[in-house]
């Protein structure tokens, strides 16, 4: 990371602030740390394609930035808190007792990422056995590792299946799933018209 105070780098464990005049590109994964109080500014760095922020307790007094309205991040910021039910908590203005695994924000938080189709339907039905799924729609944001739902296609809601993307082919818009399908989704050209003349479509919808 870049404008740590001491210029040295936090490790486990340690208690760190960002001061008002400070400026701080995170563009490292941070190690654990016990808490983390912003009063300046701590960005994520568009640098790097994926960074986890790790703390217990951190408290946004001033800037936490991964992307703003005029300038989406195109990466991945993870933030984790690890606190648990036996550690210190935070106190917040000599008043308020937040917890001690938290993100306390009383200054300005901004995660803002790219607009992204999160969203689409089987091009063809999927049987039990089957790994390669067929799609309708822009699949463009669905990356390798990333994890999918299938919605269930009968009237058993427990049908419903998670798995984690193997492969993209964007020119034959599959996916190809690492484990095997257990149920049968539908996914053929139809909809169905209901009483109020409203036309559903009934492939199952593929949900990142």
């Amino acid at each position: 990371a870049k404008g740590w105070s001491d210029g040295v780098v936090p490790q486990d464990g340690d208690s760190v602030i960002i001061e008002e005049n400070e400026i701080v590109t995170l563009d490292v994964d941070t190690a654990s740390l016990r808490t983390l109080e912003i009063r300046g500014t701590l960005k994520f760095s568009d640098q790097v394609s994926s960074l986890t922020l790790t703390a217990k307790i951190i408290w946004v007094r001033g800037q936490l930035i991964a992307g703003t309205d005029d300038t989406p991040y195109k990466n991945q910021a993870i933030i984790k808190l690890t606190g648990t039910i036996v550690d210190e908590p935070i106190v917040v203005n000599f008043a308020v007792d937040a917890g001690s695994k938290v993100l306390v924000v009383t200054g300005t938080l901004s995660l803002v990422g790219q607009q992204v189709n999160t969203m689409v339907r089987l091009g063809a039905s999927v049987n039990p056995g089957d790994k390669q799924l067929q799609i309708v729609g822009d699949i463009s944001s669905f990356k390798k590792g990333d994890q999918i739902v299938l919605a269930p296609s009968g009237s058993n809601p427990s049908e419903h299946e998670s798995f984690l993307i193997n492969e993209i082919d964007l020119v034959n818009n599959t996916i190809t799933v690492q484990t095997s399908c257990k149920y049968f989704h539908y996914g053929s050209t139809s909809t169905f018209t209901t009483l109020s003349s409203q036309s559903v479509d009934m492939r199952t919808e593929v949900v990142l």
